[in-house]
């Protein structure tokens, strides 16, 4: 997942319609080690 993947899921968080979707979507994607 890439950061600008994170700031549309944040986005989609705030909207309460979205938030169980993006839940779902979030437990399926694989632990990435952060690179900074």
């Amino acid at each position: 997942m890439y950061l600008l993947d994170t700031n549309i899921l944040l986005e989609f968080l705030l909207d309460q319609e979205n938030a169980d979707d993006v839940e779902k979507m979030l437990e399926n994607v694989p632990p990435v080690d952060l690179c900074i």
